[in-house]
């Protein structure tokens, strides 16, 4: 396992809640997307819900709860639940 700081992209309403800055978090990896979103959610109590709700893309791909990360990705974003039409 390897420690390493990421920083996670956030869109719409999650961006606008932690003041248009990404979100950072210490890791080990390799860890499931599902236990990053945990992560996330306990560093950022007051965004856990939305964490929650929303989906993990790695380098511009959306990615399941199981699916495994190394570390070796570009970026990490996560978007949130938008309406709209």
């Amino acid at each position: 396992m390897s420690s390493k700081a990421v920083q996670v992209q956030v869109f719409a309403l999650l961006r606008e809640e932690n003041g248009n800055r990404p979100l950072e978090v210490e890791l080990e990896f390799p860890l499931q997307a599902s236990q990053l979103k945990a992560e996330l959610q306990r560093v950022y109590p007051d965004l856990a819900a939305l964490i929650g709700r929303s989906r993990l893309a790695v380098d511009l791909e959306f990615v399941q709860d199981d699916q495994v990360l190394t570390g070796e990705h570009r970026e990490l974003a996560l978007i949130p639940p938008v309406s709209g039409g």
